[in-house]
Parts: C-alpha cells; structure tokens; sequence
C-alpha cells in the first residue's frame, strides 16, 4: 500500500528511535489517525461503490466502527509496538504490507458483510 509507508515515515521522523516514548508515540498516533479516519474512510468508500448512498454509508459506519476500531487495537496495537521497536526501518514496508493486506481484506468482508446484512 501507498499509505502505511509514508505515514510511517511521517511517525519517524515526528518521534524518531526506538525508544519506549517514541514506540508508543508513534503507535499512539497510528491507530488514532489510520484506526478512525483510514478505517472509515476505506469502509465508507467501498460502500459508495457499491452502490450505497450516503445515509446508508452513515448508518453503516455507526454500525460497524466500534468492532472496526476494537480489532484495530487487537491487531495493530501489538504490531505496531513490535515493528517500531524491532523491526528495522528498511524492512518495515514489506512487513507492515503483509498485515496490511490481511487487515484490508477484513475490512472489505466488513463492508460487504454489512451490505448483504442490510440486503
């Protein structure tokens, strides 16, 4: 993906190292920023496509972002920890591509698995 490497870069270079402080910084920042607007915004525009109109889109998001936001911090919160404390920054894209191709799939099931829901 486009995102997670530049806004990884961005929480580098806000908080660099690996620091307690600085690892949990960017996490922190991570999850608020791609956990509430990423999240509902990759849901919100898969809706669209679909064929969804706004209000819809709306009623949906009030729907599913709590779980949204809870498996974020299931599955972000330690991965984040782990890859800027251990991981190397080099190394880090196709690391975090990896979760991130996992995590995207979750989110179209959970876009879809509300239209057919709605359906």
């Amino acid at each position: 993906g486009l995102v997670y490497p530049r806004v990884y870069a961005v929480l580098d270079a806000r908080w660099p190292g690996t620091t307690a402080r600085a690892v949990c910084s960017k996490t922190a920042a991570d999850i608020a920023l791609l956990g509430t607007v990423g999240n509902s915004f990759s849901i919100g525009c898969r809706l669209r496509i679909g064929g969804e109109q706004l209000p819809e889109v709306l009623v949906a998001l009030r729907d599913t972002m709590p779980a949204v936001l809870l498996n974020e911090l299931r599955v972000w919160l330690p991965y984040n920890l782990l890859a800027f404390r251990l991981v190397p920054t080099p190394v880090r894209p196709a690391t975090t591509s990896l979760v991130t191709l996992c995590w995207q799939v979750y989110i179209s099931w959970t876009a879809h698995h509300h239209q057919a829901r709605v359906a």
